[in-house]
């Protein structure tokens, strides 16, 4: 699959510029496979310039896809928007539970509630284990939002070189 931005073409403009081969016999299954790609689009008719599109590699491809039935289209319009739903409501899901443990990791080393800790020895061992398992629960987060593909899974380098300030002369 490939990008192209739509400039303000009719749909039948838009195949012709990406698939200058195309016959008359092929056009209309690769306009209905254009807006297939793209189910996230309303009416490719009226898009503002610049909307990126989704355009198969293959024109070949285009057309088979086009040629389904109407229902089996249909579908994986429906499941494309379905999982992209899912995917915004676990997005707010990640979001809602790192900004709660964000706000239970602030507490725990804040030097106040540290300090009333301190005296206390229970409270301190069970600050100390809260303090673990927030660390195993951030973790966690991670994990499950590299396996739902909402994070790289490339592990991220801390940057670690510190601007040196010039000495006077």
């Amino acid at each position: 699959m490939k990008i192209t931005t739509f400039q303000g073409e009719s749909v039948p403009e838009l195949v012709q510029k990406l698939f200058p081969a195309a016959d008359a016999k092929t056009r209309p299954a690769l306009e209905a496979a254009l807006r297939a790609a793209n189910p996230h689009l309303q009416n490719i008719d009226t898009l503002p310039k610049g909307t990126p599109l989704v355009v198969p590699d293959d024109p070949s491809e285009v057309a088979a896809f086009a040629r389904l039935d109407p229902r089996t289209a249909a579908f994986e319009r429906d499941a494309a928007h379905e999982i992209a739903r899912g995917r915004k409501r676990a997005e707010q899901a990640f979001r809602v539970a790192e900004e709660e443990l964000t706000v239970t990791e602030d507490l725990l080393k804040s030097p106040d509630f540290r300090a009333a800790v301190r005296e206390h020895e229970d409270l301190r061992k069970t600050l100390d284990t809260v303090t673990r398992e927030a660390g195993e629960r951030r973790k966690e987060l991670l994990a499950q939002k590299r396996a739902l593909g909402l994070v790289s899974n490339a592990p991220r380098a801390k940057a670690r070189a510190r601007v040196q300030p010039k000495s006077p002369k």
